[in-house]
């Protein structure tokens, strides 16, 4: 699906460089470092995977713990450079292990100073999943600044091509053009989304194969099974969060300091779901 930046992964690992990969949480970004997974492990890589977790945050070495198969040997009482040399003996064993970390802004300080020599002293190469840095908090980003990166591959919202790439890999055979423009209408070319209502649209009959390519006798694809879609995307979303996106629905747009000025909570809130765009304009 995203075989461009599949490409600059393998080739930065292939260089030996830590690369962080940014992408909002309805990207499609965890489903990449599964592929790149599977690719560097068919290549002949030791890949190693650790998936950090908000719950996990605020215990000392609660992702590599929860993570690692050798994880009796991390105690709380260790110092972050107890793990490291453990954590170094380990990975000695082969040489071309990578470190596919997902969620990194979720690890726990301790964690990250762990980790952090074992790429920046060259000893492993590693790929480092975020958010974008400007919506993590103070913690996230002193953390996330401890693990030193190469490169950074920033993921963008899909476009019409792309989705059209997207529903042909989910269905297995070509779209008609009518389609792949509603799926892009209505996902704004957003990976989790586009492939939600995919899949709800083929659940629900509205798509069907063709002779030659997937196609829809209905107007819309819209159903009652594409709510839990949109009900996923407006979950636990506050009252105020939600008349802050209704009011800009209807201005349709607003300089971003008023918007934050406003409700900076609801703000960031917004835009880490992905139903608000803030950008800087030419003028700054």
């Amino acid at each position: 699906m995203r075989a461009k930046e599949l490409d600059t992964l393998l080739a930065h690992v292939r260089a030996r460089e830590t690369v962080r990969l940014v992408g909002g949480q309805e990207l499609g970004k965890t489903s990449l470092l599964g592929d790149l997974e599977a690719s560097l492990s068919a290549l002949g890589f030791n890949v190693l995977r650790i998936g950090a977790d908000p719950a996990l945050a605020p215990i000392k070495y609660g992702a590599l713990r929860e993570s690692w198969i050798s994880s009796d040997r991390f105690h709380q009482s260790s110092s972050p450079v107890e793990l490291t040399a453990i954590l170094t003996s380990e990975l000695a064993r082969s040489t071309n292990s990578v470190l596919l970390i997902d969620d990194a802004e979720w690890l726990d300080v301790a964690s990250a100073q762990a980790l952090a020599p074992l790429m920046n002293r060259g000893i492993v190469s590693g790929v480092l999943v975020s958010a974008p840095f400007r919506q993590l908090t103070t913690e996230q980003r002193a953390t996330s600044r401890l693990i030193r990166a190469d490169a950074r591959v920033e993921l963008q919202a899909l476009s019409f091509e792309q989705v059209g790439v997207l529903c042909e890999s989910i269905l297995g055979a070509a779209v008609s053009p009518e389609i792949i423009s509603e799926i892009f209408s209505m996902s704004s070319g957003i990976t989790g989304i586009a492939a939600d209502i995919i899949r709800a649209a083929q659940a629900a009959n509205l798509i069907e194969p063709g002779a030659d390519r997937w196609v829809s006798s209905q107007i819309r694809l819209w159903s009652v099974h594409l709510e839990e879609t949109v009900e996923r995307v407006f979950a636990h979303l506050s009252d105020e969060a939600f008349r802050l996106l209704h009011a800009l629905s209807l201005a349709g747009s607003m300089p971003a300091d008023r918007v934050h000025a406003y409700d900076p909570d609801s703000t960031v809130l917004l835009t880490h779901r992905g139903l608000v765009t803030m950008f800087r304009d030419p003028q700054g």
